[in-house]
């Protein structure tokens, strides 16, 4: 979102406004000049297939359900942000000329987010997807967690009624932090560490495979709009 601020930024030559395209690969970098910061204010996401053509191995089905979701990490030297978008595809029958019959399957839809995202450094762009990389276990919510007893919720330890409920557990790469998730729900750090962001996360994993620049339709797409400003972020405030 531009705001009135921005706006007049940009009119008067202090502020430019711009675009980059980014996907096709795991991870992008946009470069910030020195004396300039960056905002971002638009994200506009294009998911990826996974898969092209299906053929007549309907268990590949499955794996578009497992990859059916993907990660966009944003972050630099002063923050960082998740955002999980879910692809959606197209599938349409095919009868080649053998009357064999194969399956095409092509990404479909857009998904759009305002935002307002500062950045002083370079801005790392990372795509992942969950894959193969994590398992799910039973275990209770621990005592100091936010919690209510059934039906309005799974209970905590020490409560009364308490139901175990089905977590996934990931070992994130940064900060080696094996991290429990309730599916749906908030979440906790086992075992101590770095903690990340206390929600569904997916750690970075190198069988996110988004490198097929052959096949359009392999990979999301996510166009970014962002305006950079001369100066520091405090000088928004001021009348420069």
């Amino acid at each position: 979102m531009i705001t009135d601020k921005l706006q007049s930024l940009i009119i008067s030559g202090k502020a430019i406004y711009n675009t980059i395209t980014i996907g096709g690969g795991q991870k992008f970098v946009l470069n910030v000049k020195k004396n300039r910061f960056i905002i971002i204010h638009n994200i506009v996401y294009m998911g990826a297939s996974k898969l092209n053509i299906l053929g007549n191995d309907f268990n590949k089905l499955t794996d578009l359900e497992n990859l059916g979701n993907t990660q966009l990490k944003i972050f630099s030297n002063k923050s960082k942000n998740q955002f999980m978008f879910r692809d959606f595809y197209d599938i349409s029958s095919i009868t080649n000329l053998a009357g064999e019959i194969t399956y095409a399957v092509t990404p479909k839809g857009v998904t759009n987010i305002d935002t307002y995202l500062i950045h002083e450094s370079d801005i790392s762009f990372t795509f992942s997807n969950c894959g193969k990389s994590a398992s799910v276990i039973n275990a209770n919510s621990p005592a100091d967690s936010p919690a209510q007893p059934q039906p309005n919720d799974y209970g905590s330890d020490g409560q009364i009624g308490i139901t175990t409920p089905t977590r996934q557990v990931s070992t994130s790469v940064l900060g080696l932090v094996k991290k429990q998730t309730l599916i749906g729900g908030s979440a906790f750090i086992q075992g101590g560490g770095n903690t990340e962001e206390l929600q569904f996360t997916f750690p970075v994993d190198s069988t996110t495979d988004y490198v097929n620049l052959d096949n359009p339709g392999s990979y999301p797409i996510v166009n970014i709009q962002y305006v950079e400003v001369k100066g520091i972020p405090a000088n928004l405030s001021g009348t420069f």
